[in-house]
């Protein structure tokens, strides 16, 4: 016999995840458009040198930005976790990571850094969202999922590439 969730589990569920992505995105569109920080986030990614050498702390703020990722992927762990009432651990077949990069690059974030936002990434949640949905109602396999999810991904980078092209700012690797 199997144990099912009770009436309404679901519905919190979905309540809990909705309110922490609404909360988060919220205070993640608040801080990079409406303070000082934010406007250094984009002035680094935008040209990193030019952030430099107008005065900016470009490496206190690049150590922020990382701190703040893992902070920001900790929170989505935890809202996975209360999600799904497990933590998955074997992680080495998950395309998780590949399912982020196709989110940001078709949310219209630019790979060459300083354009994009947290309206884009949500656009770009959705759009992935509803195209997963309607292959998973289609019974379309998990391998031809991931065929159509690699083909999206392709052409979105080299639409990128194309709109958002590097220029020496942009190109230029190295110390930062």
């Amino acid at each position: 016999m199997v144990a099912q969730a009770p009436a309404g589990h679901v519905a919190a569920t979905i309540r809990f995840a909705s309110s922490c992505l609404t909360t988060s995105g919220t205070k993640r569109w608040a801080t990079l458009r409406r303070t000082r920080i934010g406007a250094y986030i984009y002035a680094i990614g935008d040209n990193p040198f030019g952030a430099r050498v107008t005065g900016i702390p470009s490496r206190p703020i690049i150590v922020l930005q990382f701190v703040l990722a893992a902070l920001i992927g900790c929170f989505a762990g935890l809202v996975l976790v209360s999600s799904v009432n497990a933590g998955p651990t074997r992680i080495f077949n998950s395309t998780l990571i590949y399912d982020v990069i196709l989110v940001v690059v078709l949310g219209g974030i630019g790979l060459s850094g300083g354009r994009g936002g947290v309206l884009n990434v949500v656009i770009g949640t959705l759009l992935i969202g509803t195209m997963l949905n309607g292959m998973t109602i289609m019974d379309v396999s998990y391998s031809a999922q991931n065929l159509v999810k690699g083909v999206v991904l392709l052409a979105a980078v080299i639409a990128d590439s194309f709109l958002n092209p590097r220029n020496e700012e942009t190109a230029q690797q190295g110390d930062i």
